[in-house]
């Protein structure tokens, strides 16, 4: 399985980047290719129906729905801002819902997502839930929330609680194995 995966997040030092590098090594240890795409490359302008017009998907969208093409899976870690998902991510997957047919139909994702709050991305799966669905992505029916990500890492971006490595390692080598 090739899975593409990114983190929705801009900070260079973002929790759901260091949790997605402990996915990713999860997911190879399962069998899967990974490639993890910086979500920076990919983070088009506001999505602007007049700029659609006149010049067609951004080039950062393109190089997005290329990604996704070829992937067979895709997984994303998105911090929750608000109850809801960061504005850049949202952005650009309404970029990514213009291509058609829906690149993201059928392709089994798999949430995952780090905060330092105390419910652990719930709300934010959510709502991420609703832009992937309508795109008829194939949302992996877990998800992976880890609270408390201020506290949660050691300085080498390991878990500090061997509990919390057992249970992503489980639901990641569980998406390989299913989807």
């Amino acid at each position: 399985m090739k899975i593409f995966a990114f983190a929705g997040a801009l900070r260079a030092g973002s929790f759901n980047r260091m949790l997605l590098k402990l996915a990713a090594a999860d997911a190879r240890a399962a069998g899967a290719e990974v490639e993890i795409g910086d979500f920076r490359d990919y983070c088009p302008p506001h999505y602007d129906g007049d700029v659609e017009a006149a010049s067609g998907l951004p080039p950062e969208t393109q190089a997005l729905l290329a990604k996704i093409g070829v992937a067979d899976g895709i997984l994303i870690a998105s911090p929750e801002y608000n109850r809801s998902i960061p504005g850049p991510l949202k952005n650009a997957l309404d970029w990514v819902s213009r291509a058609k047919p829906y690149r993201l139909a059928g392709k089994p994702l798999l949430m995952i997502g780090a905060t330092s709050g105390k419910v652990g991305c719930i709300n934010g799966f959510a709502a991420l839930r609703i832009t992937l669905e309508f795109q008829m992505a194939k949302v992996y029916a877990e998800s992976y929330g880890l609270s408390g990500a201020a506290a949660a890492f050691t300085p080498d971006g390991q878990f500090v609680d061997a509990a919390e490595a057992a249970k992503l390692n489980a639901l990641i080598k569980a998406f390989v194995t299913q989807a």
